[in-house]
């Protein structure tokens, strides 16, 4: 009789268990949270990338109806979603979201003549660039774009 009630009181799991159990969950949460982290940062330069190749159809478009390509040095592009361009595009709308940040100092643009350079800051820096960025533009910008 004193066997079989030793018996009934083992079918639980001990404190030792138990804690070894949490630790390995928290443990393995952790690094799923680090994989989401890095894929939402992916995300956020891939949506830079997505509005500098607009904003780059943008300016194409203004050469085609002007011989040169429109003068400014900054692009805000939330002025130019709410129809006002601050001068760098006048007639032209972006139809674009404000970048993921949402801050109005994401996106460079320079110009003379009829060669433009549109830059980006991109959170993980890249490995090539499709055009060199201009010294002008300070080492946080760092993918460009252009003609």
């Amino acid at each position: 009789m004193l066997e079989k009630a030793k018996r009934e009181v083992k079918r639980g799991f001990s404190l030792i268990e138990l804690l070894v159990v949490i630790a390995v969950i928290g443990i393995l949460a952790g690094i799923l949270l680090i994989g989401f982290n890095s894929a939402r940062i992916k995300a956020r330069d891939a949506d830079r990338k997505s509005e500098l190749v607009q904003l780059k159809t943008l300016v194409d478009i203004y050469m085609t109806d002007n011989t040169n390509a429109p003068a400014g040095t900054d692009i805000n592009v939330s002025a130019i979603n709410n129809d006002n361009p601050v001068g760098v595009f006048p007639d032209y709308k972006a139809g674009l979201a404000t970048g993921p940040n949402g801050t109005e100092d994401e996106y460079k643009y320079t110009a003379s003549g009829t060669d433009f350079t549109l830059g980006a800051k991109l959170e993980i820096a890249p490995s090539s660039t499709p055009k060199p960025c201009p010294t002008a533009f300070g080492a946080t910008y760092n993918y460009c774009l252009g003609n």
